[in-house]
Protein backbone atom coordinates (compact mmCIF):
# COMPACT_ATOMS: atom_id res chain seq x y z
CA UNK A 1 0.00 0.00 0.00
CA UNK A 2 2.69 2.13 0.45
CA UNK A 3 2.32 3.38 -3.37
CA UNK A 4 -1.09 4.55 -2.38
CA UNK A 5 -0.21 5.89 0.66
CA UNK A 6 2.69 8.22 -0.37
CA UNK A 7 1.73 8.72 -4.57
CA UNK A 8 5.05 7.78 -5.66
CA UNK A 9 6.18 5.23 -7.07
CA UNK A 10 10.11 3.64 -6.52
CA UNK A 11 13.07 3.87 -8.77
CA UNK A 12 15.89 1.66 -8.03
CA UNK A 13 19.60 2.21 -9.26
CA UNK A 14 20.39 -0.17 -12.12
CA UNK A 15 23.62 -0.74 -10.30
CA UNK A 16 22.40 -1.86 -7.23
CA UNK A 17 20.38 -4.45 -8.60
CA UNK A 18 20.96 -8.36 -7.65
CA UNK A 19 21.32 -9.41 -11.36
CA UNK A 20 24.60 -7.82 -11.97
CA UNK A 21 24.35 -8.32 -15.53
CA UNK A 22 21.88 -4.88 -15.31
CA UNK A 23 23.35 -2.89 -18.13
CA UNK A 24 26.22 -4.91 -19.05
CA UNK A 25 26.81 -5.72 -22.48
CA UNK A 26 25.34 -8.86 -24.30
CA UNK A 27 27.98 -10.56 -26.94
CA UNK A 28 25.72 -9.56 -29.62
CA UNK A 29 26.12 -5.85 -28.94
CA UNK A 30 30.05 -6.20 -28.06
CA UNK A 31 30.01 -7.65 -31.84
CA UNK A 32 28.38 -4.78 -33.44
CA UNK A 33 30.28 -1.89 -31.53
CA UNK A 34 33.45 -3.92 -32.23
CA UNK A 35 33.29 -3.95 -35.65
CA UNK A 36 32.41 -0.29 -36.09
CA UNK A 37 34.23 1.53 -32.95
CA UNK A 38 37.99 -0.50 -33.49
CA UNK A 39 40.02 0.22 -31.11
CA UNK A 40 38.18 2.73 -29.32
CA UNK A 41 35.56 0.35 -28.34
CA UNK A 42 36.47 -0.17 -24.73
CA UNK A 43 36.91 3.46 -23.73
CA UNK A 44 32.91 3.47 -25.24
CA UNK A 45 31.98 0.79 -23.58
CA UNK A 46 32.81 1.69 -20.25
CA UNK A 47 31.44 5.18 -20.79
CA UNK A 48 27.98 3.55 -21.26
CA UNK A 49 28.37 0.74 -18.64
CA UNK A 50 29.27 3.76 -16.38
CA UNK A 51 25.17 5.28 -16.78
CA UNK A 52 24.16 1.97 -14.53
CA UNK A 53 24.74 4.61 -11.84
CA UNK A 54 22.86 6.92 -13.15
CA UNK A 55 20.11 4.95 -14.50
CA UNK A 56 17.06 4.27 -11.89
CA UNK A 57 14.28 1.54 -13.35
CA UNK A 58 10.46 0.68 -12.12
CA UNK A 59 9.58 -2.50 -12.77
CA UNK A 60 6.03 -4.16 -14.08
CA UNK A 61 5.55 -7.67 -14.87
CA UNK A 62 3.14 -7.87 -18.06
CA UNK A 63 0.32 -10.77 -18.05
CA UNK A 64 -3.19 -11.21 -18.62
CA UNK A 65 -3.35 -13.59 -15.66
CA UNK A 66 -2.07 -13.93 -12.11
CA UNK A 67 1.72 -15.57 -11.63
CA UNK A 68 2.55 -18.22 -9.23
CA UNK A 69 6.37 -17.35 -9.79
CA UNK A 70 6.34 -13.62 -9.37
CA UNK A 71 4.00 -14.16 -6.17
CA UNK A 72 6.86 -16.38 -4.74
CA UNK A 73 9.70 -14.09 -6.17
CA UNK A 74 8.37 -10.58 -4.75
CA UNK A 75 6.34 -11.13 -1.89
CA UNK A 76 7.14 -12.67 1.63
CA UNK A 77 5.14 -15.10 3.24
CA UNK A 78 1.28 -14.37 4.04
CA UNK A 79 2.12 -10.72 2.50
CA UNK A 80 2.10 -8.46 -0.61
CA UNK A 81 -0.48 -6.88 -3.51
CA UNK A 82 -0.22 -6.50 -6.54
CA UNK A 83 -1.55 -3.26 -8.69
CA UNK A 84 -3.73 -4.08 -11.96
CA UNK A 85 -2.76 -1.33 -14.53
CA UNK A 86 -2.46 -1.07 -18.13
CA UNK A 87 0.78 0.67 -19.97
CA UNK A 88 -1.34 3.44 -20.85
CA UNK A 89 -2.41 4.34 -17.85
CA UNK A 90 1.14 3.72 -16.35
CA UNK A 91 2.73 5.89 -18.57
CA UNK A 92 -0.11 8.80 -18.23
CA UNK A 93 -0.15 8.84 -14.29
CA UNK A 94 3.89 9.16 -13.95
CA UNK A 95 4.32 13.44 -13.66
CA UNK A 96 7.11 13.88 -16.54
CA UNK A 97 7.10 17.15 -15.76
CA UNK A 98 11.09 17.25 -15.25
CA UNK A 99 13.68 19.37 -16.91
CA UNK A 100 14.33 18.34 -20.17
CA UNK A 101 17.75 18.78 -20.50
CA UNK A 102 18.49 16.61 -17.19
CA UNK A 103 16.52 13.40 -17.96
CA UNK A 104 15.77 10.70 -20.37
CA UNK A 105 12.40 8.84 -19.82
CA UNK A 106 11.63 5.54 -21.45
CA UNK A 107 9.22 2.86 -21.50
CA UNK A 108 10.98 -0.30 -22.25
CA UNK A 109 9.59 -4.22 -23.16
CA UNK A 110 12.53 -6.13 -21.63
CA UNK A 111 14.28 -8.78 -24.34
CA UNK A 112 14.85 -12.09 -22.76
CA UNK A 113 18.73 -13.62 -24.88
CA UNK A 114 21.33 -15.71 -24.53
CA UNK A 115 24.00 -12.92 -23.26
CA UNK A 116 26.51 -15.79 -24.51
CA UNK A 117 25.61 -15.63 -28.19
CA UNK A 118 27.27 -13.48 -31.16
CA UNK A 119 25.84 -11.46 -33.33
CA UNK A 120 25.86 -13.85 -36.08
CA UNK A 121 24.46 -16.60 -33.91
CA UNK A 122 21.10 -14.82 -33.11
CA UNK A 123 18.05 -16.38 -34.77
CA UNK A 124 15.81 -14.04 -37.12
CA UNK A 125 13.15 -12.85 -34.43
CA UNK A 126 15.78 -12.01 -31.60
CA UNK A 127 17.63 -10.01 -34.21
CA UNK A 128 14.41 -8.26 -35.07
CA UNK A 129 13.76 -6.93 -32.02
CA UNK A 130 17.43 -6.17 -31.55
CA UNK A 131 17.20 -3.62 -34.38
CA UNK A 132 14.20 -2.12 -32.60
CA UNK A 133 16.48 -1.01 -30.28
CA UNK A 134 20.39 -0.20 -32.06
CA UNK A 135 20.98 1.42 -35.00
CA UNK A 136 23.30 -1.49 -36.62
CA UNK A 137 24.38 0.52 -39.87
CA UNK A 138 25.40 3.76 -37.63
CA UNK A 139 26.21 1.40 -34.36
CA UNK A 140 23.93 3.73 -32.17
CA UNK A 141 22.06 3.03 -29.30
CA UNK A 142 20.29 5.24 -26.63
CA UNK A 143 22.18 3.97 -23.62
CA UNK A 144 18.67 3.50 -21.84
CA UNK A 145 18.03 0.75 -24.50
CA UNK A 146 20.89 -1.49 -22.58
CA UNK A 147 17.89 -1.59 -20.24
CA UNK A 148 16.08 -3.40 -22.47
CA UNK A 149 18.16 -7.32 -22.52
CA UNK A 150 18.46 -9.43 -19.75
CA UNK A 151 19.37 -13.13 -19.93
CA UNK A 152 16.95 -15.41 -20.74
CA UNK A 153 16.83 -17.15 -17.62
CA UNK A 154 14.81 -14.30 -15.99
CA UNK A 155 12.23 -14.55 -18.83
CA UNK A 156 9.26 -15.48 -16.29
CA UNK A 157 9.36 -11.73 -14.99
CA UNK A 158 8.39 -10.68 -18.62
CA UNK A 159 9.01 -7.29 -17.85
CA UNK A 160 7.65 -3.77 -18.68
CA UNK A 161 10.20 -1.00 -16.90
CA UNK A 162 10.65 2.58 -16.73
CA UNK A 163 13.95 4.02 -17.00
CA UNK A 164 15.28 7.33 -16.58
CA UNK A 165 18.59 8.53 -17.14
CA UNK A 166 19.97 11.30 -15.75
CA UNK A 167 22.49 13.41 -17.72
CA UNK A 168 23.34 15.30 -14.79
CA UNK A 169 22.47 15.22 -11.34
CA UNK A 170 20.70 18.21 -9.61
CA UNK A 171 19.36 19.45 -6.12
CA UNK A 172 16.91 21.57 -6.37
CA UNK A 173 16.35 23.97 -9.33
CA UNK A 174 18.36 23.44 -12.56
CA UNK A 175 19.81 26.27 -14.90
CA UNK A 176 16.27 25.79 -16.76
CA UNK A 177 14.36 27.47 -13.81
CA UNK A 178 12.48 24.26 -13.00
CA UNK A 179 12.25 22.62 -9.59
CA UNK A 180 12.16 18.85 -9.86
CA UNK A 181 9.68 16.73 -8.88
CA UNK A 182 11.83 13.89 -7.18
CA UNK A 183 12.64 13.73 -4.09
CA UNK A 184 16.39 12.59 -3.90
CA UNK A 185 17.44 10.36 -1.43
CA UNK A 186 20.98 11.83 -0.57
CA UNK A 187 23.77 13.05 2.26
CA UNK A 188 24.88 15.23 0.37
CA UNK A 189 23.67 18.79 -0.98
CA UNK A 190 24.34 19.31 -4.43
CA UNK A 191 26.05 17.05 -7.82
CA UNK A 192 28.02 17.65 -10.54
CA UNK A 193 27.12 16.92 -14.13
CA UNK A 194 29.15 13.50 -13.10
CA UNK A 195 28.16 12.88 -9.52
CA UNK A 196 25.73 10.09 -8.55
CA UNK A 197 23.18 10.12 -5.43
CA UNK A 198 24.51 8.72 -2.10
CA UNK A 199 21.63 6.21 -2.13
CA UNK A 200 20.34 3.71 -4.51
CA UNK A 201 16.43 4.70 -4.84
CA UNK A 202 14.20 8.04 -6.09
CA UNK A 203 10.72 8.46 -6.16
CA UNK A 204 8.08 10.05 -8.83
CA UNK A 205 5.00 11.66 -8.28
CA UNK A 206 2.31 9.62 -9.61
CA UNK A 207 -1.19 10.11 -9.73
CA UNK A 208 -2.63 6.46 -7.91
CA UNK A 209 -6.65 7.13 -9.28
CA UNK A 210 -5.22 6.99 -12.83
CA UNK A 211 -2.73 3.95 -12.07
CA UNK A 212 -4.71 1.91 -10.28
CA UNK A 213 -7.40 -0.42 -12.09
CA UNK A 214 -7.34 -2.77 -9.28
CA UNK A 215 -5.29 -4.45 -6.34
CA UNK A 216 -4.79 -7.98 -5.51
CA UNK A 217 -4.19 -9.66 -2.51
CA UNK A 218 -1.65 -12.44 -2.08
CA UNK A 219 -3.19 -16.21 -2.09
CA UNK A 220 -3.98 -17.26 1.20
CA UNK A 221 -3.78 -13.65 3.25
CA UNK A 222 -5.45 -13.25 6.53
CA UNK A 223 -8.31 -11.58 6.38
CA UNK A 224 -7.55 -8.89 9.22
CA UNK A 225 -5.13 -8.18 6.32
CA UNK A 226 -7.04 -7.78 3.82
CA UNK A 227 -9.25 -5.48 5.71
CA UNK A 228 -7.19 -3.01 7.31
CA UNK A 229 -5.92 -2.91 3.12
CA UNK A 230 -9.67 -2.06 2.27
CA UNK A 231 -10.58 0.30 5.44
CA UNK A 232 -7.21 2.23 4.38
CA UNK A 233 -8.77 2.98 1.02
CA UNK A 234 -11.85 3.44 2.05
CA UNK A 235 -10.53 6.46 4.22
CA UNK A 236 -9.12 8.14 1.58
CA UNK A 237 -11.73 10.33 0.53
CA UNK A 238 -9.79 12.11 -2.06
CA UNK A 239 -8.95 9.38 -4.17
CA UNK A 240 -11.42 7.66 -6.47
CA UNK A 241 -10.30 4.12 -4.93
CA UNK A 242 -12.21 2.32 -2.26
CA UNK A 243 -12.27 -1.40 -0.70
CA UNK A 244 -14.70 -2.71 -3.74
CA UNK A 245 -11.23 -2.09 -5.64
CA UNK A 246 -9.24 -4.87 -3.72
CA UNK A 247 -9.38 -8.25 -4.97
CA UNK A 248 -8.42 -11.48 -3.03
CA UNK A 249 -6.31 -13.60 -5.10
CA UNK A 250 -7.49 -17.27 -6.05
CA UNK A 251 -4.89 -18.74 -7.49
CA UNK A 252 -4.98 -21.54 -4.71
CA UNK A 253 -8.39 -22.18 -5.03
CA UNK A 254 -10.35 -25.15 -6.91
Amino acid sequence: MWIVQTEQLHFHQASDFSDTYEGKFPQFIKDVYQAHWGDNFEDGKEFIQSTRDITFLNCWHKNSYESAAMWEQYSTAGKGIAIKTTRKKLLKSINYDLPEKSITARDLDVIYIDFEKGYDDLEEDQLDKLDESIDIDRSGMETSQLYRFKRREYDYENELRICLQFNYLIDGDDDSGQESPFELKKSESDYGPSEIPVDSYLYLPVAVDELIDEIYVKPNMDEWVVNSIKEALDSREDLDLSSADVTRSDLDEF
